[in-house]
């Protein structure tokens, strides 16, 4: 059974896009919330990450406006992720 479980384990991080990116920006959350712990606002959640991935030398940007698209055309809509870390998106403003 844990041959599988590795097996498993070991083909979803082949998977993974932006490997070391994605490793960076986990650990970064991992010590936040070992630092922060639960119970607080949103807030809190949104500035403490801010000032990790700062200290991490990850770029990155706030409350972006993320343009959709549906059938080739443009919603009026927006997305606003928490963060854009090593922003790739190409349609991102």
């Amino acid at each position: 059974m844990e041959t599988t479980n590795h097996a498993n384990s070991a083909n979803q991080s082949e998977r993974i896009l932006w490997k070391d990116e994605s490793y960076r920006i986990v650990g970064a959350c991992f010590t936040v919330y070992n630092e922060v712990g639960s119970g607080f606002l949103e807030a809190v959640y949104q500035e403490c990450p801010a000032i990790e991935l700062t200290e991490r030398g990850i770029v990155f940007r706030e409350h972006p406006n993320l343009h959709l698209t549906y059938r080739g055309m443009t919603l009026r809509q927006k997305y606003q992720p928490n963060f854009v870390c090593f922003s790739r998106h190409s349609r991102d403003s």
